[in-house]
């Protein structure tokens, strides 16, 4: 799809919410899809699939020292992270740049959607058509190139996942992604072609579980909390990802940071 074409189901160029994380099993995964039935439906993208699922990959920048890694690894509040997503593999899904910044459990985000030819242009150093895309997305590009130049960013490593996802029945605000079949690639050539192997398992232990809102925290998200009796950890995918992905010399021995099963 090229640059300037409408995606096929609207979305935001910028938004808020809180997202609360959780690694759960496969069988608590069934028992959380029975508990949210009655108070949402399945995300649009997901409609008509089997699974009521998508895939999710995602490229991640990085400046040469791993700046936002170690941000993230040492746990800092305040924090930004910079991608480049897609939805499927087949080459002809959406793709979006991404600026994700969290200020504690507040997580905002500024997406511009391009099309491929305008991102390999732009990972190759070049400037890309932008007139063609809406004022707010346009900022979010403007915003997301003046982050590569002041960091020198570079891709790292992509990461991708099966989503199945759910939004609120009367508040499209609220969301319940469960994440599984994580994989990562380190990012060698990095002009954002997918890599066709060295696909390297993420996370097998379980399905990572995402309460996601935008204003006060839903009673019944609450109660699905408290009767599963569910422990909130934090879970960095790239975080993870740099650590189980990349080349042992770029980093100290040791393992990532995750969740604990139940």
């Amino acid at each position: 799809m090229g640059l300037g074409q409408q995606a096929p189901i609207p979305y935001e160029a910028r938004f808020q919410r809180f997202e609360c994380k959780y690694l759960i099993t496969e069988s608590m995964a069934d028992r959380v899809r029975g508990y949210i039935q009655p108070f949402v439906k399945v995300d649009p993208h997901a409609t008509g699939t089997p699974d009521q699922s998508y895939n999710v990959t995602s490229l991640y920048l990085d400046a040469p020292d791993l700046k936002l890694f170690w941000e993230s690894r040492e746990g800092k509040l305040h924090r930004i992270k910079l991608r480049i997503r897609q939805y499927g593999r087949n080459g002809t899904s959406p793709v979006f740049l991404e600026i994700k910044r969290r200020h504690d459990r507040l997580v905002l985000k500024g997406r511009a959607r391009l099309g491929r030819d305008a991102v390999a242009a732009l990972l190759a150093g070049g400037v890309p058509d932008i007139s063609g895309l809406p004022v707010a997305e346009r900022e979010c590009y403007e915003e997301f190139v003046g982050w590569v130049a002041r960091w020198l960013a570079q891709p790292v490593i992509w990461v991708s996942y099966r989503r199945e996802a759910f939004v609120g029945d009367l508040n499209p605000g609220v969301r319940v992604t469960l994440d599984r079949d994580l994989v990562c690639a380190p990012a060698a050539d990095g002009n954002g072609s997918l890599p066709d192997h060295a696909w390297r398992p993420l996370e097998s232990r379980g399905v990572i579980l995402e309460l996601k809102f935008d204003a006060s925290f839903p009673g019944w998200m609450r109660r699905l909390v408290q009767s599963f009796e569910l422990k909130q950890r934090s879970y960095s995918k790239y975080g993870n990802a740099v650590l189980r992905g990349l080349d042992p010399w770029l980093l100290p021995a040791g393992e990532g940071w995750s969740l604990p099963l139940p």
